[in-house]
Formats: structure tokens, sequence, C-alpha cells
């Protein structure tokens, strides 16, 4: 058998995904049987000019579950270097990095779940739990992602609400209140796996299977056309952000090839400037909130010696401007 060309595979490097990824290829789950048929469906497929590891689905949850991981080291480290309190700034950051990664899982659960509604209200497609009815016993993809999705995020809600309570807190706050958090986000891992599994293996078996790739743009840019991009505002402003972090936090070596297999029309301008840009945003938005929390042992030092101030490390010190952030983003 030759060997696939090495541009159409792009292997999949995530720590969360790894089971489901093993040596980065998408591994075939006992619901589908026919190994053949998968081949032909998710690796090979003709209709398709990438395989199934290319997808958006796959790259958006690879991006978005290293802004997870990249959080749970930060708040492991802080529980562990806690002991004489949390400084203001810290907590600050903690805040603003936990609504960006529940902002960005929202933001992909979210556009995935209602194209698995749509494609089966609209082109009348089914998504079966497995290969078709048979294997599935009769269970349809969407009565496993609803409540599973529902789940996900009202625990995801949960910890934000619990950061926020820590930020918006007037003391100092030890490992004891951060402990929690990090158990928290370790239960918050467990049900995010679970759900990508469900889009990255049954949503894009069935939608390959159905659809060619022409086809599947076909509805996209009718979809974002018709909406004219109605749901975003409810992510109050962020949807750059999310973007460019989810792209940022994917490995140098793929963003180029994974960026173009997703539509122009997802993004606010061309891709051209969007690539531009990312690097700042990621930076102001995701980078400097990391380097914060994980620097608390020598930024505590600093502070109590007043040789820094939480203006330094990049936010603002007057309690309630963040307040008001605070609320603002809550609503």
């Amino acid at each position: 058998m030759t060997s696939e060309p090495r541009r159409t595979y792009c292997p999949v490097q995530s720590s969360w995904l790894r089971a489901l990824f093993p040596d980065g290829v998408l591994q075939r789950l006992n619901r589908y049987p026919d190994e053949a048929l998968w081949r032909q469906i998710m690796v090979s497929n003709p209709n398709w000019s990438f395989r199934v590891e290319y997808s958006a689905a796959v790259s958006g949850f690879t991006g978005l579950y290293q802004m997870g991981e990249e959080i749970r080291i930060s708040l492991e480290s802080l529980a562990q270097s806690s002991a004489e309190g949390i400084q203001p700034c810290q907590k600050q950051s903690l805040y603003f990095l936990t609504r960006l990664y529940v902002a960005s899982l929202g933001f992909v659960i979210q556009g995935q779940l209602h194209d698995v509604e749509q494609l089966k209200k609209q082109l009348k497609l089914q998504f079966w739990y497995g290969a078709d009815r048979d294997v599935s016993g009769g269970t349809s993809l969407l009565s496993k992602l609803g409540p599973l999705a529902e789940a996900v995020w009202g625990l995801h809600k949960e910890l934000l609400h619990s950061v926020t309570n820590i930020a918006l807190s007037p003391g100092d706050r030890t490992c004891d209140d951060i402990k929690p958090l990090a158990k928290c986000l370790r239960t918050c891992k467990e049900l995010a796996v679970s759900v990508a599994s469900l889009f990255c293996v049954d949503y894009q078996y069935h939608l390959r299977k159905s659809l060619s790739e022409s086809e599947y743009w076909d509805y996209r840019r009718n979809r974002l056309a018709s909406e004219k991009l109605e749901g975003f505002p409810e992510f109050r402003g962020m949807r750059l952000q999310i973007l460019s972090c989810i792209f940022m936090s994917l490995p140098r070596q793929d963003r180029l090839a994974r960026l173009r297999k997703v539509t122009r029309h997802l993004f606010p301008f061309s891709k051209t400037i969007f690539m531009c840009v990312s690097p700042f945003v990621y930076k102001r938005c995701f980078q400097k909130h990391l380097q914060v929390i994980r620097q608390s042992n020598q930024l505590h030092f600093r502070l109590r010696s007043g040789k820094v101030s939480c203006e330094q490390v990049g936010e603002s010190s007057h309690r309630d401007r963040f307040h008001k952030q605070v609320e603002v983003g809550a609503r």
C-alpha cells in the first residue's frame, strides 16, 4: 500500500485528545465496525480534499483544549505557591483567562451543535451514534450531544462563577481556595473530551458520508449569510479574541495548513489580516495573563517589596474598574 502524500495529513497534537488521536490519527471506535468503510469516509474520501484530522472541528478542539491545558497548568502552579495569598492582579488574570476559555468552549460547541441541528432540519441528514441505525440501536447523535453539551456548558459556567467570586473578593485567597478550582477544571476536562469525541467521530463521519466538501461549504456560506452572524454578539465582542487564541494555540507548524480548511466567512476580515493580528491578540488576551499567574512566587515577592506594581504586569489596580469589566462580561 502506498503512503498518502504528506500534505494530506496533519497529525493531531493534543494532550487532552491523545486517547482519541493516538499517534495523531483519529481512532476508529467500536461503534464503527467496518474498517474499510471508515477509511473510505474519514481518510481517503474522494469527495473531500482532506482527511478528518484536518477538519475545522478537529482543529477547533485541538486549539481550544491546548488553551485549557495551559490554564490547568497555571492553576496547579498557583495552588502550590499561594500559601501566602494571591495578589489582586493574579486573581484578575485568572478571571480573564477563565472567561476567555469558557467563551471559546461555548463558541466551538454551540457552532457545531447548531450545524448538526440545521443539517438535519434543512438537508434531512441522519446523524447516528454509530455507523448506522442498526449499529446505534436507533440512538441519534443529537440525543447524546444535547444533554452532554448542556452538562459541559453548565459545569464550565460553574467554574467561571467560582473564579469570578474569587476575583471580586476583597481579601487575599490561598491554595485552599484554588485547589477546588483545579479539581473542577479536571472534571470539566473529562466532559469536554467526551463531547469532542462525538463531534470529531460521529458528526464528521455522517457529514462526510452524506455531503461532499463543496456541498458542505455551500451550506456554510448560505447559513452564515442568512444569519448575518446574529448569534455572535452574545460573546460580547470576543469573537476575534476567541478565534485568534484558538488559532495561536495550535502547533506552529500546523496553523497555516489548518486555517486553509476553514471557511473565510467565519472571520471578521480576510485570513491574511487575521494571521497578522492574531499574534498580538493572543499575547494581549492570553499569554499576558498566563505570565502573571505562572510568575506568582516572584511576583508576590516583588509586590510585597514594592519593586513592581499591578499596573506593571498588565492589570489596573483600580478595583472599581475591574469590577465593572466583570459585570459587563457576566451579563
